[in-house]
Formats: structure tokens, sequence, C-alpha cells
């Protein structure tokens, strides 16, 4: 069974996706976190900057938000709020997005710091209100963490 979904225009995300991927040599999964570093031959690091040196990397294992990050999230908003982490974007476009926001910066050597947010489809006036809250609540959050994580690696 072929699982290659076409979009509204009827093209398939694979060609422009995984394909485009491959031939790029990027790794199947991506995490967000810190460049990647290319160790040479001589021992010194750099980042990873053009699509032949993906091969030669130091795999680091980036810290994803915990339950220290969700609970200054909830800190930020009303009781009760229904937020929760996942290290899944699910499927099809939201997937699709992520992972080509992952890649665009590995493939630059940029710092991964991505954050993808689910949100649900209700439409009335006070669940946007919630939405909108849940949103600054976490940019708030990721803010304040970034600032605490700067304090501890200046000393």
């Amino acid at each position: 069974m072929d699982h290659r979904v076409t979009d509204i225009d009827g093209q398939l995300g694979y060609d422009d996706g995984e394909a485009f991927w491959k031939w790029e040599g990027l790794p199947e999964t991506l995490q967000p976190g810190p460049p990647r570093l290319d160790v040479s031959s001589a021992g010194s690091a750099r980042p990873v900057t053009a699509s032949s040196d993906l091969k030669r990397q130091v795999h680091i294992h980036p810290s994803s938000p915990d339950a220290e990050f969700l609970e200054t999230w909830r800190s930020y908003l009303p009781p009760k709020t229904d937020i929760r982490l996942s290290e899944d974007a699910g499927r099809y476009l939201c997937e699709f997005i992520y992972y080509t926001s992952l890649a665009h910066a590995y493939k630059d050597g940029r710092s991964g710091n991505v954050v993808f947010l689910h949100v649900p489809g209700w439409t009335d006036q006070g669940s946007i209100e919630k939405g909108k809250a849940v949103v600054i609540g976490l940019i708030r959050a990721l803010v304040a963490c970034w600032i605490e994580e700067g304090a501890k690696a200046n000393g």
C-alpha cells in the first residue's frame, strides 16, 4: 500500500520533503538543540555548514523541555490550564513543518531552537482568549528559561 498522499495541488509531499532530505544527506530524525559540530581530522570542532559535511558529525543529545520548563510555563497561566509536553509534532503538515525548520538550522550550523505548539480547533471567543494566554505564557516561559540558562552558563 502506498502511503504517499498528495497535497491540495496534487503534489506529493514526498518529492519536496523526504526525497529531497535524503538527497541532501540529512538524518532521518532531528531534534531541537545546539548546532552539531564537525570534528575535522585535526581534531578541531566547527559548526556543520554544508550538506557535504553532514555525514561527519558529533552526535549531541540536546535537552528537551522538562518538568521544570512545564512548571515555569504553568506559572504564567490561569490555574488548571491543560498544557502538556510532547516530542511528537503529529503527522502530515505539522511534522513536515517541524522537520523542515530543524533541517534548515541543521544545514546552516545554527541552533535548532524550535518550538512547535498544537492548539485546539475551537473558535469561540473564550477558547481564543485562552489560546492567546497559553501562547503568551509559552513565550514568557521560553524567555525566562533562556535567561536562567544564560545566567547559569555565565557563572
